[in-house]
């Protein structure tokens, strides 16, 4: 259930925990499944409080170039289907930037009563950062004896940690393969279909123009990728472009161009899609002319067709 922090929604008995969740990645996951299995437990509602727009966003005052792996109605989706008692969503402002750590916290002792607060490792929280693991200990031994405070580990995939921020490098350099064993799904883009200049179609390989439908989703790198073009509950195989023609003259424009292979042409225009990114397949080249590229363009839809 999606209710507000601010509201008046009261809980006896809870476990709760917090942070952007960004992503909600398999560190995310780790964190989820302790809550839902302490909450099982303990017999309480497990409660996730999360803010919107990003924290980063407001207390950098970059709300309009901050990049997401997910975008706020993702993100809630994603959560709502970890069937969480209660997402609790707080409005996250100037004024609320301000609040100090202890203050945050007396209002979720006061209107949720947790037995166990869960936090991540490296979660920083209230006015100046000043609230984490041990702050946050030290504060509740304070208070009181009835709350305990579990810090959860790093997870890892490899020698990596998981978290938001290793996983944008990641997607910045195409290491899309990577991005999707820590999300634990396939990345994806979401966006409309909006009409484009018609290259792919003069060379044999009409595209899907992708117009990316939040300005903040973070877009991979500059390349070619093997994707899902999914519209509704179909899903195609394609080959994606991410760049800006340069075989064809650089307008400093970026555009989301995909293929659908092994189907005849359809009309996609206004269609809100999904891209699916499976795997990171060369750099944007400029080509001598048109034919070179068309050679490479057969060459990469080869490539796509043997990975399964």
């Amino acid at each position: 259930m999606i209710i507000n922090f601010n509201d008046k929604t009261n809980i006896k008995k809870s476990i709760v925990t917090f942070g952007n969740f960004d992503g909600v990645h398999m560190g995310h996951k780790f964190i989820i499944n302790e809550l839902k299995k302490i909450s099982s437990y303990e017999n309480a509602k497990s409660i996730l409080i999360t803010f919107n727009p990003h924290t980063n966003c407001i207390i950098n005052n970059k709300i309009d170039i901050h990049k997401l792996i997910t975008d706020y109605d993702y993100k809630i989706n994603l959560l709502n289907n970890e069937m969480i008692d209660f997402i609790s969503i707080v409005d996250f402002d100037v004024v609320f930037s301000k609040i100090s750590y202890i203050s945050f916290v007396n209002k979720i002792l006061q209107k949720y009563n947790p037995s166990h607060i869960l936090i991540g490792y490296d979660n920083k929280f209230g006015y100046k950062a000043e609230g984490n693991f041990e702050s946050l200990t030290n504060y509740i031994k304070s208070i009181s004896k009835d709350v305990k405070i579990l810090m959860l580990n790093e997870v890892k995939q490899g020698s990596m940690q998981v978290k938001s921020s290793i996983i944008k490098g990641c997607i910045n350099s195409g290491n899309i393969k990577l991005v999707n064993k820590m999300l634990g799904r396939k990345f994806k883009l979401f966006g409309k279909i909006v009409k484009g200049n018609k290259v792919g179609n003069m060379l044999g390989f009409p595209t899907a123009n992708l117009e990316v439908l939040n300005k903040q989703q973070i877009i991979p790198k500059v390349g070619v990728y093997y994707v899902n073009f999914v519209v509704g509950k179909n899903r195609y195989k394609s080959l994606c472009n991410i760049g800006f023609k340069p075989t064809f003259g650089n307008d400093n424009k970026l555009s989301i161009e995909t293929h659908i292979l092994n189907e005849e042409e359809f009309d996609l225009y206004n269609l809100n899609v999904e891209l699916e990114f499976i795997d990171y397949i060369r750099d944007e080249i400029k080509f001598k002319n048109k034919d070179f590229l068309i050679e490479q363009i057969n060459k990469d839809i080869i490539k796509v067709n043997k990975i399964n």
